[in-house]
């Protein structure tokens, strides 16, 4: 089954390269973004992968396999602290300031 969560933005969403370099300096995860598939990948767990583009002028779209990973909570994470408003984000949710092995 695919999820998707639609992070929108009052303006235009933060570019991609920020968006990386965010959850880099929160995690420790060095992400790499293949952009002719539109994936967003931790190059230390391969299962640890999901896609990531832009909808519409407001929006950036996360589409995965519905397993919560270190790297989608800290993107989603990043997403808010960067302007971004996720409907089915909980408020208790703690900074996922993990690093990653």
């Amino acid at each position: 089954m695919v999820y998707s969560r639609e992070v929108r933005f009052e303006g235009t969403p933060p570019s991609i390269p920020i968006i990386i370099e965010r959850v880099r300096q929160l995690t420790g995860i060095q992400a790499n973004y293949l952009a002719n598939q539109w994936l967003l990948a931790n190059p230390v767990d391969t299962n640890d992968v999901f896609s990531l583009y832009q909808e519409g002028e407001n929006s950036l779209l996360l589409l995965d396999e519905g397993k919560e990973t270190v790297l989608l909570r800290a993107t989603l994470y990043t997403l808010l602290e960067l302007g971004g408003y996720y409907d089915d984000w909980p408020e208790e949710t703690p900074n996922p300031n993990l690093t990653s092995n």
